[in-house]
Order: structure tokens, then C-alpha cells, then sequence
């Protein structure tokens, strides 16, 4: 959905900003911001089987991500992500 910088919108359609959708009530991570993580997460998993990189480049990555999500309503989102992590490369705190 493509939304005008200068035009007049309800509120409950959201504000697209930041990196975010806000509403008057919540706010969420916009789906591409989902989405080129999860690409950037495969993309450093190939180069660590090729030894391009190493585990701290995905720990950053996955720890900058949560930085920028944790500002939004994603527990869920969090939570499901580091599952994965956990059952994949082990715990990455």
C-alpha cells in the first residue's frame, strides 16, 4: 500500500515510518523489514559454510534487529526468531 507524504489519512489506516506501521493503539515492524532479515540471516549462513563469515557477524545482525524491533509490539516475533537460533547455531546472547 502506498501512502503519499503529503496527503490526510485516518488514523486507523496506520502511519508508515520508520521502519514501523503505527497505529493509535500499536505498532508493528513492516513486513519488509521482516523479510530482508530473514534473507540477510540465509545470506550469512552461506557465507559461514563457505568462511566468508563467522558467528559474531550473525550475532550482531540478529542483536541490531532486535534492537530496532524491541521498539515495536514483537514479542511473538522475537520469541519465534530466537527459537530457531537456539535449535540452529545454539543460544546467541
Amino acid at each position: 500500500m502506498w501512502f503519499s507524504k503529503w496527503s490526510v489519512h485516518r488514523a486507523s489506516q496506520g502511519i508508515n515510518m520508520l521502519g514501523y506501521r503505527i497505529w493509535p493503539t500499536h505498532k508493528l515492524l513492516r513486513r519488509l523489514a521482516i523479510v530482508m532479515f530473514r534473507r540477510d540471516i540465509r545470506r550469512l549462513r552461506k557465507k559461514i559454510d563457505v568462511g566468508e563469515a563467522t558467528l559474531t557477524d550473525v550475532t550482531s545482525r540478529v542483536k541490531s534487529f532486535t534492537a530496532h524491533a524491541k521498539h515495536a509490539d514483537t514479542w511473538r516475533l522475537r520469541n519465534e526468531l530466537y527459537q530457531v537460533f537456539k535449535t540452529t547455531n545454539g543460544d546467541l546472547n
